[in-house]
């Protein structure tokens, strides 16, 4: 009885048996509009994305810095260097000056790294707005 009166009440005199459901459903989240609410649940287990800190430029301190002057190119860009000390290092270009496709002709200014290691070799690590540029 009370849920006929509640179709007709909604103004669903035809309508199915589910809409009455639905109705009631409707009916009885009205009476539970003044109760609290639960905090969303939370999904199991623990393979949540991982936060992790912001990446910082690793600095090698454990190189040497040098200026230089191109003398001659080799193939695959490498270059023989003059250093303003006066020794002849083999130096191959770093990786972004590669990127950028930055030309070094002889006769260039360029900063070079050193290893320690092998004071031979080095690696061209900047082209200096000098004579040639």
């Amino acid at each position: 009885m009370q849920r006929a009166t509640l179709l007709l009440a909604a103004g669903f005199a035809g309508e199915s048996d589910r809409q009455g459901e639905r109705i009631e459903a409707t009916e009885r989240a009205r009476h539970l509009e003044g109760a609290p609410i639960p905090p969303p649940r939370r999904r199991k287990g623990g393979g949540g994305k991982k936060r992790r800190e912001p990446l910082t430029p690793v600095v090698k301190e454990d190189t040497l810095s040098l200026v230089g002057r191109v003398v001659e190119t080799f193939p695959s860009s490498t270059f023989k260097v003059e250093l303003e000390n006066g020794h002849t290092i083999l130096a191959s270009l770093a990786g972004r000056l590669r990127r950028f496709r930055i030309r070094i002709t002889p006769g260039d200014d360029v900063d070079v790294e050193l290893s320690p290691y092998d004071l031979t070799r080095g690696r061209i690590t900047y082209r200096r707005q000098g004579r040639n540029a």
